[in-house]
């Protein structure tokens, strides 16, 4: 059996549009800045990744992850190649009233008979045979009353969307030259 297989019986199945959710906008936006001192600078390091996966974790653990290890490396990045002297976080996150689910939520048994096979065929006690029809009723049995594992399948999706933005502060230094070019007041002609 390919492991892509689904037990999901497609022809019969249909994706609808849903409003089960909310639409939803969140803006937050933090200064992170950056002093001489590398241990407060690991730290500042490690602050602006934690804002950052607290804003995305709606997204799930992985995508989180994911987006502040990016935007932690960044960062690091510029500082290699800029002077700077913080940066400024924006975070968006949105969640949409729209979720996709099928309905109806039709499933081909045979399949679903194997691909559960196949998840449990370590286990000879939890295989299920196809052709036994009392069988297969029992474990649905055992398994409404939560005694028996269990397949998950996925019947519907709601959708977010998040957006992080960085200004990196440069340091400034002015020469004295300039700072004494300022101090000289102009003579009118």
């Amino acid at each position: 059996m390919p492991p892509d297989e689904s037990p999901i019986d497609y022809n019969k199945s249909e994706i609808k549009e849903v409003p089960l959710a909310a639409d939803s906008l969140e803006l937050d936006a933090q200064y992170f800045s950056y002093d001489q001192n590398r241990e407060q600078e690991s730290q500042t390091s490690a602050s602006l990744k934690a804002f950052v996966g607290l804003s995305s974790e709606f997204l799930g653990q992985s995508r989180s992850a994911q987006i502040s290890t990016s935007v932690q490396s960044q960062t690091q990045s510029q500082r290699k190649s800029h002077s700077i002297d913080g940066t400024l976080v924006i975070t968006a996150t949105c969640t949409h009233k729209k979720a996709c689910v099928f309905a109806p939520f039709v499933l081909n048994v045979d399949t679903a008979l194997r691909v559960w096979n196949e998840i449990h065929k370590d286990s000879k006690r939890l295989s299920m045979n196809v052709n036994d029809g009392s069988s297969f009723l029992g474990r649905l049995a055992k398994r409404a009353m939560g005694i028996e594992p269990h397949m998950n399948l996925l019947s519907g999706a709601t959708y977010g969307s998040s957006f992080v933005g960085m200004v990196h502060v440069l340091k400034s230094q002015q020469t004295s030259s300039y700072a004494k070019m300022q101090q000289v007041p102009l003579m009118p002609y």
